[in-house]
């Protein structure tokens, strides 16, 4: 037995030498995958080369397989060149069409059947297309999100492949493209493991006759797409999203001030730390005076601790815009009000020495009551009275406005006094 087993390695020890020999003759090549998916995007299929000569050496390739050329797929060449000044190690497959049913690419070299490459091109899963929502407003910019979902779970469908998304302009938009408005990138590609392309929109100019964009994703029933809940995306484009300031406002409600900050943060502070954050008072009150466009003249009359923040009267003008992060991914856009005359200590006893704070305002209509709310953001200050450990916490922005985190902001809404 022994003498068997060693005659059989004497074998193949010669049989491995006298492949090594016929492999040295040849270039060492192959493919870069073994296997491409090919089902909505062009692949690049590469030809890896160990030994390359230097005079160009032309190896022709052949196409084979379950699928058709020129109905099923196109290609971008018929050789690689390798060596020389010009090589060519690449060839493009295109599909043209999704199939219905699973079809094969095979690539080979024609001198050498053993550099081989298959490329799948299985059917593409029906996918539902959406937006997070049916509109939006819009003021100076917008991000949209489109998000893809399998038809038999309802669930994300994570892509498997880089998968392009193009927007279009409905024909139902009012606002013209390149005049109003700019898709800034019209063109996303969802990346390998993702379900979301985003886009992002300019506003150029507002225009009261034209102020409504209408978006669509170019993507096809024939390509597998389906309209899921919000197949188009309306944007408003308005002029502020605090359009109408003017009057005396007195207080709503303080819908993030004391109870929230406890509810929040816990024990993670001590008691002491929660005593003087402000809860709003019924009788606060807030007058904007309309001095010139987009500045006011503001005059509080307030009982609440408020009042450590901001001064009997102020002057605010209005300087561009803020997209707040409130919470499980939703996101609020404010005006900001920046007002020249407050104690951004929120003080009883110190006063700062920058009294300018930016403040956001928003409009919106209480779907309960549809009354008019002015929805305030106190969002840039630096407390001396109360929460102490946002210091020791590295809490603060480096830049205005510096408290942004949903947990670190103040907000209230009044409504108009009658």
């Amino acid at each position: 037995m022994k003498r068997f087993l060693y005659f059989l390695f004497v074998l193949s020890a010669l049989f491995t030498a006298a492949c090594s020999d016929e492999q040295a003759e040849v270039p060492n090549m192959r493919f870069e995958r073994r296997i491409y998916p090919l089902t909505s995007s062009p692949v690049e299929v590469k030809l890896f080369v160990a030994q390359k000569s230097a005079e160009a050496k032309v190896l022709p390739v052949v196409f084979e397989g379950t699928a058709v050329r020129g109905q099923d797929y196109k290609v971008s060449a018929d050789k690689f060149v390798v060596g020389g000044n010009s090589e060519v190690l690449t060839i493009t497959i295109t599909p043209l069409r999704s199939v219905t049913t699973a079809k094969t690419v095979v690539i080979r070299l024609a001198d050498d059947a053993s550099v081989t490459t298959i490329l799948d091109m299985s059917p593409r899963p029906k996918l539902l297309y959406s937006f997070l929502t049916a509109s939006e407003q819009v003021g100076a910019s917008a991000e949209v999100a489109l998000d893809l979902f399998s038809t038999e779970t309802g669930k994300y469908y994570n892509v498997e492949e880089k998968t392009p998304v193009e927007l279009e302009v409905d024909p139902s938009s009012t606002a013209v493209e390149g005049r109003d408005f700019e898709l800034v990138n019209s063109t996303d590609t969802i990346r390998v493991g993702s379900h979301t392309a985003k886009f992002s929109i300019k506003i150029l100019q507002r225009d009261a006759h034209r102020n409504l964009i209408v978006l669509r994703p170019k993507l096809s029933e024939a390509d597998h797409f389906y309209q899921g809940r919000y197949p188009v995306h309306q944007l408003n484009i308005i002029t502020s999203y605090a359009y109408e300031v003017e009057g005396e406002w007195v207080m709503n409600k303080f819908e993030y001030g004391k109870k929230a900050f406890i509810e929040t943060w816990g024990s993670s502070m001590q008691d002491s730390e929660y005593e003087n954050i402000p809860d709003g008072s019924p009788n606060d009150s807030y007058t904007f005076t309309r001095i010139a466009p987009g500045k006011y003249q503001l005059t509080t009359s307030l009982e609440s601790y408020c009042k450590h923040y901001f001064q009997p009267t102020a002057v605010g003008r209005f300087d561009g815009e803020y997209t707040l992060r409130v919470g499980m991914g939703r996101k609020t856009k404010v005006q900001i009000m920046k007002v020249d005359n407050v104690n951004r200590y929120f003080s009883a006893t110190q006063q700062s020495t920058d009294r300018e704070g930016w403040v956001g305002l928003r409009n919106y209509v209480d779907p309960d009551t549809k009354e008019l709310l002015l929805d305030v953001y106190l969002f840039d200050y630096e407390p001396k009275d109360f929460l102490p450990s946002f210091t020791d916490y590295g809490m603060f922005n480096s830049k205005k406005p510096v408290l942004t985190v949903s947990g670190t902001y103040l907000r209230f809404t009044l409504k108009k006094k009658h």
